[in-house]
């Protein structure tokens, strides 16, 4: 933003916090310099767990001002205000079996009496989670032509959801391809979010030339297939082994994950 004295940053940053206790959150105030680097004003750090107890808190934290930086006596401490918000995730496997509740031994006289009335129950609705992609590997990968072109073939896959997308490391294709990355997302709005696995094909030759010609042109891909997962699919169950096939004017093949939904639970009830 423009220098100002009192400066506002329309921001909202989310993180995955493995650690309250031993986790902190770090941020910088930086001068941006158009001609050079940009110059360290001050740091602020918050530790993770003073984030937690309320959905929402609001921080007034003093700036630490760098060794670069000139002090006025005369200046009042630079503070920076800024809100966090905590939400715990549900692990999907830490579900309690319905049939341990109904322990206890009921006399008679109770097993007569008026039923209370029944309480209209709204489903828990997950406000946000993370969706976890591991395991990820591609199968019998070949060209939907008869000449079978893409053996031998240099691939990677993309992984999209929500916008955001990662990429693998480039493998040479064989009967099957493994691929070691794992990825995560944040998910919001987990009814219409839908999760993309993309193969393509890296053109070496388009890098070769790039590289010779000291071009700075993009490398060269071309999609071989994709497959989708509607993250709902996944709600009632947590976790999914997919394995699904794939068929394009370019190629087909399988393709293999692991995928396991972690949701934040509101409970609407009342």
């Amino acid at each position: 933003v423009s220098s100002k004295l009192n400066p506002v940053f329309e921001e909202t940053f989310e993180f995955l916090v493995f650690d309250a206790s031993t986790q902190t959150l770090h941020m910088t105030v930086m001068d941006y310099d158009a001609a050079d680097s940009d110059d360290v004003v001050g740091t602020v750090e918050l530790e993770v767990g003073k984030t937690l107890g309320t959905s929402r808190r609001l921080h007034r934290e003093a700036i630490v001002l760098a060794s670069t930086v000139k002090k006025s006596k005369r200046s009042k401490v630079p503070m920076l205000h800024f809100k966090t918000e905590y939400l715990s995730l549900q692990d999907p496997t830490d579900v309690q079996d319905a049939d341990i509740l109904f322990h206890d031994i009921v006399d008679d006289e109770a097993l007569l009496a008026p039923s209370p009335p029944l309480r209209p129950f709204t489903p828990r609705v997950p406000s946000i989670g993370v969706l976890y992609v591991r395991g990820l590997r591609v199968e019998a990968l070949r060209s939907s032509h008869a000449s079978n072109s893409i053996s031998g073939a240099t691939v990677f896959m993309q992984v999209d959801c929500n916008q955001e997308v990662h990429k693998t490391v480039k493998r040479r294709n064989g009967h099957y391809v493994n691929f070691s990355e794992s990825f995560h997302f944040i998910v919001r709005d987990a009814a219409h979010a839908r999760l993309r696995l993309t193969v393509l094909q890296h053109s070496t030759v388009a890098h070769m030339v790039a590289a010779a010609t000291g071009s700075m042109l993009s490398e060269d891909s071309t999609e071989l297939g994709f497959v989708d997962l509607f993250v709902s699919d996944m709600l009632a169950t947590g976790s999914a082994k997919l394995g699904e096939w794939f068929r394009s004017n370019k190629a087909t093949g399988q393709i293999v994950a692991n995928v396991q939904w972690v949701a934040h639970v509101d409970d609407e009830r009342e």
